[in-house]
């Protein structure tokens, strides 16, 4: 409805930038295969945060993520060119932050086609 991929299961650990095995895992299984199929594709990997912490790191924490992806992305062959990442930190949530359900969906990648 907004126009954005979310990728469901892609998680990191708490205050970590670093991707989980999971999450390559996703990454491998939903991600690279439209990537390679579709060569001309350009996507932005935006990163957001749940509302816990102080903003600027979580700024900080979602743009190292959306890093990690594209980061990710470019080493299994997507170039690097056909990508952009930002983060949002916790500016752009979608469930209020109020329960571990709701701070789980904040916490998430989005890809939108450019």
């Amino acid at each position: 409805a907004r126009g954005c991929w979310t990728v469901p299961g892609l998680h990191f650990d708490s205050s970590s930038a670093k991707l989980r095995a999971d999450a390559r895992q996703r990454l491998d299984e939903d991600v690279l295969p439209v990537l390679k199929a579709n060569p001309n594709l350009r996507i932005l990997i935006e990163s957001h945060s749940d509302g816990r912490g102080a903003e600027a790191y979580n700024q900080t924490l979602s743009e190292q993520r959306a890093q990690s992806v594209m980061d990710y992305l470019v080493s299994q062959g997507v170039e690097g060119s056909r990508l952009e990442s930002r983060g949002y930190g916790e500016s752009k949530p979608i469930a209020p932050n109020d329960t571990p359900a709701n701070l789980q969906k904040n916490r998430r990648i989005e890809l939108t086609v450019l």
